[in-house]
């Protein structure tokens, strides 16, 4: 299993259970978040739904998020939010 460097992937239990059922732990390189594909999705979510935005509201943070979202994945008709 790939893994980042948060420290509960690392955490002893964790460790005792991969090693139970045969799984190989793989951690990134410390500083290489690029690798982790995620890290992609929430930059496009940071850049499209969430910059220069205060939400008063969890619905309208959802909302946001959700247009950013179909933004970022191209679907015909999405257009970015108004900051």
């Amino acid at each position: 299993m790939i893994a980042d460097n948060y420290s509960p992937h690392k955490h002893p239990q964790v460790r005792s259970w991969a090693a139970a059922n045969d799984v190989e732990l793989v951690f990134l390189p410390t500083y290489g978040s690029w690798l982790n594909w995620i890290e992609s999705e929430f930059a496009a979510l940071r850049y499209y739904a969430l910059n220069g935005t205060d939400h008063r509201s969890h619905d309208e943070q959802n909302a946001a998020i959700g247009t950013g979202r179909a933004v970022a994945d191209g679907i015909s008709g999405a257009t970015p939010p108004l900051a």
